[in-house]
């Protein structure tokens, strides 16, 4: 009997054995993941419109994806995140077009260090215009009008700092300004109190300056055509574009203004788990949440792949992203497929 028994018990344990194998996952889940600790979201700063959008993101994923830990993670903006993905600091992030070619490339403002490869592309968040804003007092109508006196470029490792830094550069006016590099909320008070002339603004309406519009006029001030052809054939990840009339109070601008355009992507770390990638998009992109991502910014109604458009980066697709946007139906440029 003893040795019935004992085959009888290496039976039970050998099915429990496959039992395990065939009903857990060799690797943990995206929820167990989650579980063990709080994945980050790098966006922008505090004040900032990237701040809130993806604080607004995060807690979409979280409430449609019960279990998952993830939170928004405040920023100096595109360049920085770019450098906490490098450091493994920041599980995903939104990065401006350019600075994400420059950091995978070691180019441009990342020139001179070591490329930057740590991630991969999910998504293009949106694409949006670039504005420089003065106080409405009249004494600024033109860039040109900002000669000699002191322009917010952005926050320190923002894409707003680039963009800005890009469009005086571009034009010649650089060296003319006194730059200077203030968190958003400090620096739409600054202009407020007169203490700067001009702030660069990347994607609007901003919270900050829409409340300093119930207070004071302001500007937005009006890019020619000539100048956005000079500042798109230096730079050609920008693209030319215009303002919507009425963004913020005062009928500022009243009607349509030229401008430059640029692209933002959503990018993931390259060691992201694939299952929570692709959970992480199903949640952003199901018709169900889109009511509700619109409502915490009109950033969400440009939430798409644009897998042509970011083709153009050369830079891969996450493993999970790919399966996403396979199963969606869409065929993946050859350019960014996985590796």
């Amino acid at each position: 009997m003893m040795r019935d028994d004992s085959i009888f018990l290496k039976k039970v344990f050998s099915l429990f054995v496959l039992f395990l194998l065939f009903a857990l996952p060799l690797t943990p889940g995206p929820t167990a993941l989650a579980q063990e600790r709080t994945l980050s979201f790098g966006s922008g700063s505090v004040g900032a419109t990237w701040y809130y959008a993806i604080g607004g993101l995060t807690q979409t994923i979280k409430d449609d994806i019960k279990g998952f830990k993830v939170s928004v993670r405040a920023t100096g903006g595109s360049v920085e995140n770019l450098r906490l993905m490098a450091k493994d600091q920041i599980d995903f992030a939104w990065a401006h077009a350019g600075n994400i070619y420059d950091a995978w490339n070691g180019v441009g403002i990342f020139d001179g260090k070591p490329k930057n490869q740590n991630f991969r592309m999910v998504a293009r968040a949106y694409g949006s215009e670039h504005t420089i804003i003065c106080l409405g007092d009249g004494k600024i109508k033109r860039l040109a009008d900002l000669k000699g006196k002191k322009v917010q470029m952005g926050p320190p490792g923002s894409g707003t700092s680039v963009n800005t830094e890009n469009v005086f550069k571009a034009l010649g006016l650089f060296g003319e300004i006194k730059p200077v590099y203030m968190n958003a909320s400090d620096a739409v008070s600054a202009l407020g109190d007169g203490k700067i002339q001009g702030l660069g603004q990347s994607a609007g309406p901003a919270a900050s300056i829409t409340s300093l519009a119930t207070l004071k006029k302001i500007y937005m001030v009006p890019l020619t055509k000539s100048e956005v052809k000079i500042i798109t054939e230096k730079y050609p990840f920008y693209s030319s574009g215009s303002v919507m009339a009425n963004m913020y109070p005062g009928n500022v601008p009243p009607t349509e203004i030229p401008s430059i355009w640029f692209q933002v992507y959503w990018i993931a770390h390259k060691d992201a788990p694939d299952g929570y990638v692709y959970d992480t998009l199903k949640a952003s992109f199901s018709e169900k949440n889109k009511p509700s991502l619109i409502k915490v910014h009109r950033y969400f109604k440009k939430l798409a792949p644009e897998l042509d458009k970011m083709a153009g980066l050369k830079i891969p697709l996450h493993p999970g992203a790919e399966k996403f946007w396979k199963d969606q139906g869409l065929s993946i440029p050859a350019a960014i497929r996985s590796k």
